[in-house]
């Protein structure tokens, strides 16, 4: 007879490991976020610098405008309209809501990301990536990373994990 006792470990260890890490969900360790996205099917792995916003945003999968636009979602429109017309004291139609991305080839954008951000006004000009291949971005006070740290703190990581292989773009 065999002893099962290794296997029975073996078993034990990797149902604490296995549970350890679906309870720590957001707090895997980033080497180990690196090879669970490199086994990903394509469409869930991380997306290059070149098809995000500037500042590291994926309108695709997180802005609610360009979710309604592609989806000619009125209902959502009407929500968004309301909420840009209380915040920019504007006076914004539902059907006139529309936004392709921050590299909206259509010119169709957003009303924050036409006229407000700053971000994206400063990429442009550059003519960079992302702001995560900028070598002035540690230092950038640029008001969007002051109203949205949690933007910052993901363009820096973007920047720690290009996938560009590219240089940061020279000051100026």
């Amino acid at each position: 007879m065999t002893d099962r006792r290794p296997r029975r470990e073996f078993l034990a260890r990797a149902l604490t490991l296995g549970t350890t890490l679906a309870v720590a969900g957001g707090a895997l360790p980033c080497c180990l976020l690196r090879v669970i996205a490199a086994d990903a099917p394509p469409d869930k792995r991380l997306r290059p610098i070149e098809e995000l916003a500037y500042c590291g945003f994926d309108c695709e999968t997180e802005c609610d405008t360009y979710q309604a636009s592609l989806h000619s979602d009125l209902e959502a429109k009407r929500k968004i309209a309301e909420r840009w017309n209380r915040k920019y004291g504007l006076s914004v139609r539902p059907e006139d809501v529309a936004c392709d991305g921050c590299r909206s080839r259509t010119g169709r954008l957003g009303y924050h990301c036409e006229n407000i951000c700053e971000v994206r006004k400063c990429g442009r000009a550059r003519a960079i990536a992302s702001c995560a291949a900028c070598a002035d971005f540690p230092g950038c006070d640029r008001q969007l990373w002051q109203g949205w740290p949690e933007m910052r703190q993901r363009t820096e990581h973007r920047r720690r994990t290009r996938r560009d292989g590219g240089q940061p773009a020279a000051p100026g």
